[in-house]
C-alpha cells in the first residue's frame, strides 16, 4: 500500500492519506484447493460424476443457489458457473481457462468446483 508523503506540517499520529486502492476487484489472490487434474482422489465423488453427471451438475447449482435448469437454458452452464465461482472466492485463473477445462474435461472440471465448495464448507 502507498501513502502520500506527510508534510512538516502535519502532526504525527494523524491517518496517512491512501493512494492505492487497497481492495483492488481484480487482484485474486486465492489458489484453487485441488488442481485440475486430481479428478480421481475421491472414488464416490468421480463415480457419481462420470455415471451421473446431471444429478452432480444440479447438486452442484445447488451448493451454488442456482437453478437446475441452468443446464437446459443456458448455453454451456458449465463455463459459466466455474467463472462464477471463481470470481466469487477470489481464485487465480482467466474465463480462456475456464473455457477450455468446462469444454474438454467437464467431469474433472465439476469434480473441481464440487471439491472446492465441500473444501472451504460451502457444499451441502
Amino acid at each position: 500500500m502507498k501513502t502520500a508523503n506527510m508534510s512538516n506540517n502535519q502532526k504525527q499520529g494523524t491517518t496517512p492519506v491512501i493512494t492505492e486502492d487497497p481492495l483492488n476487484v481484480f487482484r485474486f489472490e486465492n489458489e484453487w484447493s485441488v488442481g485440475s487434474f486430481d479428478c480421481c482422489e475421491d472414488c464416490r465423488l468421480t463415480m457419481c460424476t462420470y455415471f451421473c453427471w446431471l444429478y452432480m451438475f444440479c447438486t452442484l447449482m445447488s451448493d451454488l443457489k442456482e437453478s437446475c435448469c441452468s443446464y437446459i437454458c443456458i448455453p454451456f452452464p458449465l463455463i459459466v458457473f466455474r467463472t462464477k465461482m471463481r470470481s466469487n472466492l477470489r481464485i487465480k485463473g482467466s474465463i480462456w481457462r475456464d473455457s477450455l477445462m468446462s469444454m474438454f474435461m467437464p467431469c474433472c472440471t465439476l469434480i473441481q468446483m464440487k471439491t472446492e465448495l465441500k473444501n472451504r464448507g460451502l457444499s451441502n
